[in-house]
């Protein structure tokens, strides 16, 4: 055999094999930080301590962009509900997070994370779903181009959008391009790719923010006060992800988590802020 390294997080995942393979009742994984935080403290303000998340929540939070479990760490255990509680090194004493099977208790958003260097493509054709494996044959390419989706925004009978990295984009869009032109595609004229760099995507994760109806709008709306132009939209049982100008990505962090998970009066803040850009 071969020496190899299991990669970043390689030693939280070889515990939850471990733990998993000896059926363990618990697990703990020590990191730098307390425990899973609702934002990340080197962007946001008064952050604070998540007590509990999800494996569903954990494993989303870490796609778009947290750092403190990975999404494979969470595979071994999770079919065995095997709770992992994340702590502090340095303040063993502390609780930390239990990350563990969903709880009845569903609220508004856990946390709020931001994947940057994004891009949209957008695949427009009136046959997009003359044939029902259009789209997987789309989302096929691009794993051919060496790239997943990191969301899906939207989908109709004529178009559909998902969101990559930048640096695969230029390769999907011409392996689209040259299956469209391929023989026996059918009507090779009504189909157009389009690819738009420099996003951001900024996502409000909870197992409970879709069931509020208004929870999706309060999210639209904070950016709207900070006149952040939302450039599309997607949204899952686990929460709602937008997509921004990779620019306004930090900024809309802030505001998002101000807004849904700190908020201080929203309307009093607002007119506050107000009077100070009529002063500038």
């Amino acid at each position: 055999g071969y020496i190899t390294t299991l990669g970043r997080n390689g030693s939280d995942y070889s515990a939850t094999v471990i733990g998993a393979a000896l059926d363990c009742t618990g697990i703990s994984i020590y990191t730098d930080v307390d425990g899973v935080l609702t934002a990340d403290p080197r962007l946001v303000m008064n952050v604070r301590l998540l007590a509990r998340l999800s494996y569903a929540e954990a494993a989303r939070l870490s796609w778009f962009g947290a750092k403190v479990l990975h999404p494979r760490t969470l595979i071994p255990i999770a079919h065995r509900n095997i709770p992992v509680r994340v702590r502090n090194t340095f303040r063993p004493g502390n609780r930390g997070t239990i990350v563990g099977p969903e709880d009845n208790q569903k609220s508004g958003a856990a946390a709020i994370s931001v994947r940057r260097h994004l891009a949209l493509i957008t695949v427009e054709s009136t046959d997009l779903f003359g044939v029902p494996e259009s789209a997987g044959q789309v989302f096929a390419l691009a794993a051919r181009a060496g790239a997943a989706p990191v969301a899906i925004c939207s989908s109709s009978g004529h178009h559909l959008s998902f969101v990559v990295e930048e640096q695969a984009a230029e390769s999907i869009v011409t392996l689209l391009q040259q299956e469209m032109a391929a023989p026996g595609m059918p009507h090779p004229q009504t189909w157009r790719v389009r690819s738009r760099s420099g996003l951001a995507a900024c996502a409000c994760i909870g197992s409970g923010f879709t069931v509020d109806p208004m929870s999706p709008a309060r999210a639209i709306t904070a950016l709207a006060r900070e006149r952040i132009p939302v450039v599309t939209q997607g949204a899952s049982e686990l929460g709602i992800t937008l997509i921004v100008d990779d620019t306004d990505s930090e900024r809309a962090l802030r505001c998002l988590h101000r807004d849904l998970i700190a908020p201080v009066i929203p309307l009093v803040r607002h007119a506050v802020e107000e009077k100070r850009r009529e002063a500038l």
